[in-house]
């Protein structure tokens, strides 16, 4: 059950020594529930990931793993009918300057690649010249797969919550494309910028209730407080600067069908926990049956 533990994934890798003791298929199935950002640092800082407990068939492993298309997406065919095949790569002479790379160094160097791909995402979706629609998202990351979509671009947001905060989408298309990006792409909606300002609480402060809804289904959490330099970009009254959560922030823009969706969930939410304490409670204080004893 492998993703029982992968809340504790993290510290079984940081103990020491407690990789070396298991087989290559389970060292494999514990990295492979840690997130993309500690096993990018372990490839590029660490050096105690040479020895036996990860081995080079392990991070080559890894590699397919993270370069592989998410199931989410049906692809018909990645290249147009007619496209050229690409140009092999010169052949060069066998010296230890051009020594094949180690699996460790070729998943650095993946997740680099993923970064660099989904910062010139961020620039093509923010240069479009007409509303960029799902369709667009969708060619836009085939194009340049393998992308890294929770990444946070040098404007400080992901894909996710650039799509949820442009004015130039409509609210279906605004949906649409934040289905396309967290059902097939596996975005996170909890991903915040550096001032914790989340995908949830842009769609708020634009009075989207079907958006903030399927957010909240996803993951968002209702509860995180963010921030916005400006109050908030797009929106013509600016109301401050203090952290607010998603309901607050609909609140300050008069939305109060999108506060009525919050409360609604909060309501839901707060009751299947009793629901859940209720049983739980009843489950362990319950007498256990004892059976004759048979002669």
């Amino acid at each position: 059950k492998i993703g029982s533990f992968a809340g504790v994934a993290s510290d079984v890798v940081r103990s020491a020594g407690m990789l070396e003791r298991l087989p290559s298929e389970c060292v494999y199935l514990v990295l492979s529930q840690v997130s993309v950002h500690d096993l990018s640092s372990m490839a590029s800082s660490s050096k105690s990931w040479n020895g036996p407990g990860v081995s080079d068939d392990v991070w080559r492993r890894l590699c397919v793993w993270l370069a592989a298309l998410p199931e989410g997406v049906k692809v018909a065919a990645k290249l147009p009918p007619g496209t050229p095949p690409p140009p092999t790569p010169p052949r060069r002479r066998k010296s230890r300057r051009w020594a094949p790379r180690s699996g460790k160094g070729e998943f650095g160097r993946l997740c680099e690649t993923r970064r660099r791909n989904a910062e010139e995402a961020l620039a093509r979706y923010d240069a479009a010249a007409t509303a960029p629609g799902a369709r667009f998202v969708r060619k836009l990351l085939l194009e340049l797969w393998p992308v890294d979509v929770n990444h946070r671009g040098s404007v400080g947001e992901t894909l996710l919550h650039a799509v949820v905060a442009d004015v130039r989408l409509s609210k279906p298309q605004t949906l649409q494309c934040s289905k396309e990006l967290v059902q097939a792409w596996a975005a996170d909606p909890r991903k915040a910028n550096d001032r914790d300002f989340a995908p949830i609480m842009s769609a708020a402060a634009l009075g989207d209730p079907k958006v903030v809804q399927f957010l909240l289904e996803h993951g968002a959490d209702p509860d995180a407080r963010g921030s916005h330099p400006n109050g908030f970009v797009g929106a013509l009254a600016r109301p401050g600067q203090r952290p607010r959560d998603a309901r607050e922030w609909a609140e300050a823009y008069g939305h109060a069908h999108v506060v009525d969706v919050i409360d609604k969930w909060r309501r839901k939410k707060k009751k299947k926990n009793v629901e859940n304490e209720r049983r739980a409670s009843s489950s362990s204080e319950s007498p256990k049956k004892q059976h004759p004893k048979k002669r």
